[in-house]
């Protein structure tokens, strides 16, 4: 294996590729939540077919959470306006139908449950404690990209068997491997993990799953739902 350079700031800046990875549901369905507006969304047939398969949820279920969706399309931008720094990211659990909001510093719930009350969202959302905040999060991803970059330059990694991801409903990063991974990369790739400064949970995935096409940034959906971190919420980076 070669040898890695020190000095973080001799490393070249890793292309991330941003995109919202939705749990299974197919990313076209996000971009069609956000490009709706919250007063005259419809529920899809498609949308509900594929919140039910990703959930298991029953047809009533479904569309209660999709439409619960539809009216928190403008959530991430309210947040961050509310919050500023301290934003912590949201995502959508899909099987209570709810949006959970992590929080790092407790006096914002009362800011942030006037809010959301006032969106029409009351008792369609819940606070979970947060470590990270959501700019420390993508701090350490980059950090991650940078050495995973400077592997792969240098031969140690293949492209595309590893994808680093913000995960908001861990607060943390995922450090994602093809199930083609070869040990040695696997080692150099989690090599990386203690320049983070934040939370890393390594995992493996299917074969080919890290080279999904990003639809959900796709400028041709016209809505950018990059940065919503919707059913699950993802922001990730292959490399």
């Amino acid at each position: 294996m070669a040898s890695r350079k020190q000095d973080s700031g001799s490393r070249g800046k890793s292309p991330l590729v941003t995109c919202l990875m939705i749990l299974g549901v197919v990313t076209l369905f996000a971009a069609l939540l956000v490009a709706a507006s919250p007063a005259s969304a419809t529920v899809l047939e498609d949308e509900l077919q594929a919140y039910q398969s990703a959930f298991e949820v029953s047809d009533v279920i479904a569309r209660r959470g999709l439409e619960t969706q539809h009216e928190g399309a403008k959530i991430v931008e309210q947040l961050k306006a509310a919050v500023g720094d301290d934003y912590a990211g949201v995502w959508f659990d899909g099987t209570a139908g709810r949006f959970v909001v992590p929080v790092v510093n407790v006096a914002d719930r009362g800011e942030i449950s006037s809010l959301l009350d006032q969106a029409g969202l009351q008792n369609k959302y819940r606070f979970e404690v947060a470590r990270y905040t959501w700019r420390e999060l993508e701090a350490g991803q980059a950090r991650i990209d940078r050495g995973l970059e400077e592997f792969r330059a240098e031969g140690d990694i293949a492209s595309g068997q590893v994808q680093s991801a913000i995960n908001p409903s861990a607060n943390g990063v995922a450090l994602r491997f093809d199930a083609r991974i070869q040990p040695e990369e696997q080692v150099a790739a989690e090599s990386v993990i203690p320049e983070a400064h934040v939370r890393v949970q390594p995992e493996k995935v299917a074969a080919g799953r890290l080279h999904a096409r990003p639809d959900a940034c796709d400028p041709a959906y016209t809505a950018r739902v990059c940065d919503l971190p919707l059913r699950g919420g993802w922001r990730s980076g292959v490399l």
